[in-house]
């Protein structure tokens, strides 16, 4: 008989995502490779251009997006200068151009 899965998130841990989001937004440094894809033209020219692409699909109020973005920045600069480079680029889902 199948268990109930019980990995879904309750009230208090959505709170602590909510304080935790509270003022953050994703600020990319000027170091960052990061291409920021904005419609699916966007997105198609970058995966046409290069040869190998690592894409993230994030939102701007998820916590583990804004954990993630930092280690995105500082691998966009190495993987930049790989034989053969490796392009990272970031779609915001809940950007309209992006849906």
């Amino acid at each position: 008989m199948p268990s109930d899965y019980q990995a879904g998130a309750n009230v208090l841990d959505l709170l602590d995502v909510v304080r935790w989001n509270a003022g953050n937004t994703i600020h990319r440094p000027h170091s960052s490779r990061v291409v920021e894809v904005v419609s699916a033209a966007g997105l198609e020219k970058l995966l046409a251009q290069n040869r190998l692409v690592l894409v993230a699909f994030t939102t701007r109020w998820c916590s583990r997006c804004l954990t993630l973005s930092a280690e995105f920045d500082a691998a966009s600069a190495l993987l930049a200068a790989a034989n053969p480079p490796v392009v990272l680029g970031s779609v915001n889902i809940d950007d309209p151009l992006n849906r």
